[in-house]
């Protein structure tokens, strides 16, 4: 991981991130490396299914971790950042 994501990662509550499951947890760090990710990116890195990614990325925008922006390239889908206010 670079310095900046180092960095990101600190200013997060480390509390909430113990309180959710490993697998919100690791698609939050992949967001993390990957500024600007989609779902289908989502699903090539990792080994969740689709069915974890989705429940995993609305635990996190629930919890205000990450953002979903829409993608202009590309409307039917969506990007997601980390929430630098959080």
């Amino acid at each position: 991981m670079s310095e900046t994501i180092t960095a990101r990662l600190a200013n997060v509550n480390n509390l909430l991130l113990q309180s959710i499951t490993e697998s919100a947890r690791q698609i939050y760090f992949l967001i993390a490396e990957n500024d600007g990710i989609k779902t289908k990116e989502l699903r090539l890195k990792s080994v969740y299914s689709a069915r974890t990614i989705r429940y995993s990325i609305r635990t996190l925008i629930n919890l205000n971790l990450i953002k979903q922006l829409p993608d202009l390239q590309d409307c039917r889908s969506h990007l997601y950042v980390i929430n630098q206010n959080a």
